[in-house]
């Protein structure tokens, strides 16, 4: 199962469309959970690194690359929030029963995990996917889902419970919270890379060099003559002022 054909079978069973940022997180956390039971391989899609967390990195041109899902325009007052995704109107039916049926297992997990994810805020959404390989990479940077993230079984462990609902607006201010921490995150990571490029892999700055030993040298075998004109210098008195 390819990206398109992951997020027709999550638009399908969605009740109404779906917010750009909360879509790239759904289909982050669907995708996980598809690989733990085997109908996924991590590299089935490949992510990119967002200051918000991780977004596969063919979503911007999902729409014109299938005409089962299209963007439809918010009232958000955000540039990066003002999407939503949805299936279109003029889908094939019978298309939509057969794509249904041929995955009739894995819409099983898809539609398990949709429930599970629906009482949490997309802020919460966006958090929870701050997973090791995102705090790995650099935002812009592309990888894959590893055994360290699939450790991370959000939203089934039972250690997170969801927070009560947020408003809109509230939703969103956080969401903007989380974009800001991204980004600076990124900022100081970079920042340190420069500052130890050495050691680009670790926040510990390596062991500085040793100082440069002076070595001084005692000059012995100068002829007598030289040696006398030396000790005259030594035992001149200073000049008068």
């Amino acid at each position: 199962m390819n990206l398109n054909e992951l997020s027709r079978a999550i638009l399908s069973l969605s009740q109404t469309p779906i917010s750009k940022i909360r879509f790239a997180r759904i289909i982050y956390f669907i995708h996980k959970e598809l690989i733990r039971k085997g109908f996924m391989k991590p590299d089935d899609i490949i992510y990119r690194r967002a200051p918000l967390g991780p977004v596969p990195e063919a979503l911007p041109s999902l729409a014109l690359n299938t005409n089962h899902i299209i963007i439809k325009q918010s009232d958000s007052p955000l540039s990066y929030a003002n999407e939503s995704y949805t299936i279109a109107n003029n889908t094939n039916e019978d298309q939509e029963t057969l794509l249904l049926e041929q995955y009739r297992d894995i819409l099983s997990v898809i539609d398990r995990t949709l429930q599970a994810l629906a009482p949490y805020n997309t802020s919460e959404l966006i958090e929870a996917s701050h997973d090791p390989s995102w705090q790995q990479h650099y935002n812009g940077s592309d990888y894959t889902i590893t055994q360290a993230d699939l450790k991370n079984n959000f939203p089934f462990n039972l250690l997170h419970k969801p927070r009560p609902k947020k408003s809109p607006a509230n939703d969103l201010g956080q969401i903007q919270a989380n974009l800001l921490r991204g980004m600076l995150a990124d900022i100081v990571k970079e920042s340190t890379g420069l500052e130890y490029p050495d050691d680009p892999n670790t926040n510990t700055p390596p062991s500085p060099e040793s100082p440069p030993i002076l070595t001084i040298k005692i000059i012995t075998n100068l002829p007598k003559k030289s040696l006398d004109f030396l000790k005259k210098l030594s035992k001149k008195k200073p000049d008068q002022p």
